[in-house]
């Protein structure tokens, strides 16, 4: 929460910390989530996450809402911060990726399933690229970036 509170405004709900905390940790991998599956999830369960919240930062006002008590500093370091996470979730995410192709046979298909599964993404492997994982693990990832599947 330390980490996610000071990126929101001034007031906020739960709902806006747990849709903002769930879309920056996708940011920092290589997910090929739609736009909308953070307020999805949060929406599906918004009593758990209200009593998460109501845990860890007590009742929220009248209004329904909590008070953003962070400094502008302290906000413009939480946004450096993040942009850091998502250059370095992402380089971890690619060299994962990188590795389970030489892990496990089929793990150029697996990829390409779960990218289609997340993101609506459909992708053909041929026979040849499949015989060179890394090269066309490279290739997937661009062609998959510039189709949308990954945000």
């Amino acid at each position: 929460m330390e980490r996610i509170i000071p990126l929101l405004p001034d007031t906020f709900s739960e709902r806006d910390l747990w849709v903002r905390a769930f879309s920056e940790t996708y940011r920092a991998e290589l997910r090929p989530e739609r736009n909308s599956k953070s307020a999805e999830l949060v929406d599906g369960d918004l009593l758990r996450y209200t009593a998460i919240t109501e845990a860890f930062l007590g009742a929220h006002d009248a209004g329904g809402k909590y008070q953003n008590s962070y400094t502008s500093q302290q906000r413009a370091r939480a946004q450096w911060a993040w942009r850091l996470r998502r250059i370095q979730g992402k380089i971890l995410n690619a060299l994962r990726l990188v590795k389970a192709a030489f892990t496990f046979s089929g793990g150029l298909d697996y990829a390409v399933w779960k990218i289609q599964r997340h993101s609506g993404v459909k992708i053909e492997l041929t026979e040849a690229e499949r015989k060179r994982p890394l090269l066309t693990g490279v290739k997937l990832f661009f062609r998959t970036l510039k189709q949308g599947g990954l945000r």
